[in-house]
């Protein structure tokens, strides 16, 4: 992405975090850690983390709280939080002051992402991947008019029924559209077992949806080029 990132969420740590926090509390807290020093983390976050810089970086995976601060060669600071899980005397609630931002106050999705979204559509449906694909850093990024057509298209093809109170971010706006695919579990009720096969995601099928009536058809194409054809 070139616009700056303020805030980034993934499950998983960034391989290498522990070494910007205080990594003693950790292993004294979860002692099994330290035997995993070396592999902690995914290894691709760290590349993600130095390229895009955001100012806080939010994670989850390891059911415990770790505050680091990363310092970037260009001057910027990523500000990295992983909480506990929600349980009686664990730490997994910090109160973060985040400052005003501009623009409408809409929960939206960024159009130069939704654009990278279409140029890589085909590594979201069961993929394999050739041997010699290109790194995400060698492709080619999405060009401004590209990102202007998706903006344009996003407020030409929405309809007051598509996204209520949207206003100008149109079908930018992401829509409150959660639906409960599994039964909430209430105890002391027996656990559901979990089907065999996968549930079908209505969030999911919305978004695939709005890529596809968006996204214009030369990006969603470019994969072809770059990524090799799908396997049928």
């Amino acid at each position: 992405l070139s616009q700056p990132v303020d805030i980034f969420l993934s499950h998983d740590w960034p391989r290498g975090i522990i070494n910007f926090g205080n990594k003693s509390r950790l292993f004294h807290v979860k002692k099994f850690l330290a035997a995993e020093e070396a592999t902690l983390g995914s290894p691709v976050l760290p590349d993600l983390m130095a390229g895009l810089q955001p100012k806080m970086w939010f994670a989850a995976h390891m059911h415990v709280k770790f505050p680091a601060v990363v310092a970037h060669p260009s001057g910027n600071a990523t500000r990295f939080l992983a909480l506990d899980k929600v349980l009686p005397g664990r730490e997994f609630l910090q109160m973060i002051h985040l400052p005003d931002a501009s623009g409408p106050r809409v929960l939206s999705y960024d159009p130069e992402w939704l654009a990278i979204v279409g140029m890589t559509e085909n590594l979201l449906r069961g993929y394999t991947a050739p041997s010699n694909m290109r790194l995400p850093r060698d492709i080619p990024r999405p060009l401004p008019a590209d990102i202007q057509e998706i903006i344009d298209n996003a407020q030409k093809m929405c309809t007051p029924d598509d996204r209520p109170g949207a206003g100008d971010m149109g079908l930018l706006a992401v829509p409150s559209n959660f639906t409960p695919t599994v039964p909430s579990y209430i105890p002391p009720a027996p656990l559901t077992p979990i089907p065999a096969t996968p549930i079908p995601s209505p969030q999911k099928d919305a978004f695939c949806a709005l890529v596809q009536r968006i996204i214009p058809q030369r990006l969603t194409s470019l994969h072809h080029d770059y990524w090799g054809s799908q396997p049928s």
